[in-house]
């Protein structure tokens, strides 16, 4: 009885959370397949979707002056190789490994949980990133969000990659850092 009910309770304990976005393009959907074996072998494979961890903020500045921000904030971070999709608003790289983002090590903005030595495995993984922004007008100036998301597998050794979650300090970052610089050009 117990091999039925693993696939459920798996499901359930994995959860779902939904994001809100003006283009769901900029946050996509991970898929991650598993495979369930019980006392007479294989029973199914699940499908489970996560949500790209992202946060939003609303600025009196227009379009232009956020666009021409953006790019910059993710360089002085360390986010190499930024570009920009002009069709969806979207600047960022949507896949970078590096070792730091903006001086800290990589557990300050990533959870992969932690190695058997009790050190957190963002910073034994090699992390393949996403740091992603859209910049879109509205009728009260510019929305700004921003989307992150990691995937670490390890670096030494065979093994499974892993789906990590993010703290919220860089989305935090980057968007603290944009408004102190829209406020700063701001003429008072």
């Amino acid at each position: 009885m117990a091999p039925k009910i693993l696939p459920l309770l798996f499901l359930a304990a994995c959860g779902h959370q939904t994001s809100s976005i003006e283009d769901s393009s900029v946050a996509p959907d991970l898929l991650s397949r598993v495979s369930v074996d019980g006392q007479g072998g294989q029973m199914g494979n699940v499908e489970i979707h996560h949500d790209a961890d992202l946060s939003a903020v609303q600025l009196s500045a227009p379009v232009d002056s956020v666009l021409d921000v953006v790019p910059t904030v993710f360089v002085h971070l360390g986010i190499p190789d930024v570009s920009f999709d002009p069709g969806r608003m979207v600047i960022g790289n949507p896949e970078f490994t590096v070792r730091r983002i903006g001086g800290e090590r990589l557990s300050r903005y990533f959870d992969c949980g932690m190695g058997i030595t009790a050190i957190p495995n963002a910073d034994n993984y090699r992390l393949r990133i996403s740091v992603l922004a859209q910049v879109l007008g509205n009728d009260t100036g510019t929305r700004l969000t921003v989307v992150v998301e990691a995937v670490g597998s390890p670096r030494s050794e065979s093994g499974n990659p892993v789906r990590c979650q993010s703290t919220g300090m860089l989305e935090d970052q980057i968007i603290s850092i944009v408004e102190e610089i829209m406020l700063t050009a701001t003429p008072r």
